[in-house]
């Protein structure tokens, strides 16, 4: 992330802004809003590459806030109502920037990792449709942070090195407030799912049952109560499962008309195949991204994670991945910190 000193420093002057700002439909554009979408317009370059989503949502949201427009406002003295004509705040649009704040808050947060709120157990050869429902559902729809999801197959959301993976996993089954179980035939013939819906059921923290595409009730059998489980492509369940975090986590503040861009954006990716079809050529080609990184770094002497991605069409989790595959066997090295990491075949 390039600039993250000066992103930290935007992201809590936007927070700063927000907590003193109250608005409703008859709201006038006062100064302390137009510094936010001021901030919010210097934040868009400097997320753009790596959170594409949130950078349009932000850039849809300035464009849109100010609107003209005549206003009869309530005025304390005579006449008592006055018809006014100038700028007023667009709403919807403030809330979009306040949710994308709000996340951007949670994802470049300096503060220490003390626990997840929510524990999600799946196969990992589900990566794909999890990895999407963390990101447009939990993050971008419902608000939540990426350290407060637990989620072994992404790797913002997953064990670290070093760490006991079952007293991690327990540890972070323990201190859920809810446990959702993403079941598919995958998870079915895995044992450490099986496991893991042991624990989940011993604890029995507001557990909720979810089944991936192609997936039966019929087919998962006595893995779940057919009562209590939903799809995951259903709008209602979607919807009832944003209703019930907003209302238990009341910081979020969740704003309906970006949850219900991100729940349409969700169920049509899955339903219309964009997710499977993009694991099936990721799985397809696994094998040859090594040697294709490699090809790729030979002719220059460095390239970032984002160049390399956008020159194999892969996505940057799938290339981060087999660079750190590939640095692990000595066959490349990284230079600079953070941000500013480029990759090159090692000397």
């Amino acid at each position: 992330m390039k600039n993250n000193s000066q992103l930290r420093d935007l992201i809590t002057s936007a927070r700063t802004l927000l907590n003193g700002i109250d608005i409703n439909y008859d709201s006038i554009i006062g100064p302390r809003t137009q510094k936010l979408v001021e901030i919010s317009k210097q934040i868009i370059p400097i997320i753009k590459e790596d959170y594409p989503d949130i950078a349009q949502i932000l850039m849809n949201a300035t464009q849109r806030i100010v609107f003209r427009t005549s206003r009869i406002l309530q005025i304390p003295q005579p006449p008592y109502f006055q018809n006014i004509f100038g700028d007023f705040i667009n709403a919807y649009s403030f809330g979009d920037i306040r949710t994308a704040i709000k996340i951007l808050d949670g994802l470049y947060s300096n503060k220490p990792q003390n626990g997840h709120k929510i524990f999600i157990s799946h196969s990992s050869k589900d990566k794909g449709i999890v990895t999407e429902f963390c990101d447009r559902i939990l993050q971008l729809g419902i608000g939540l942070d990426p350290d407060d999801i637990f989620c072994t197959s992404i790797e913002d959301m997953n064990i670290k090195n070093g760490d006991d993976i079952r007293k991690h996993i327990k540890e972070n089954i323990l201190s859920a407030d809810f446990s959702f179980l993403l079941i598919s035939n995958n998870y079915k013939n895995s044992e450490i799912c099986l496991n893991e819906m042991g624990a989940v059921w011993t604890n029995n923290n507001n557990v909720r049952y979810y089944l991936l595409p192609n997936t039966t009730f019929k087919e998962i059998g006595w893995l779940c109560d057919t009562k209590q489980a939903e799809k995951l492509t259903d709008h209602t369940a979607l919807d009832k499962l944003y209703k019930e975090l907003t209302d238990y986590y009341h910081e979020l503040e969740g704003r309906l008309n970006t949850w219900s861009r991100q729940r349409v954006t969700f169920v049509d990716n899955i339903t219309k195949g964009t997710v499977a079809k993009t694991e099936e050529r990721t799985n397809t080609l696994s094998g040859s991204i090594d040697e294709k990184i490699i090809n790729v770094l030979t002719p220059n002497s460095c390239l970032s994670l984002y160049d390399i991605a956008k020159l194999l069409g892969f996505s940057k989790a799938t290339i981060n991945k087999h660079l750190k595959q590939l640095q692990d066997s000595n066959k490349i090295e990284s230079v600079g910190v953070a941000s500013n990491t480029r990759w090159k075949i090692k000397s």
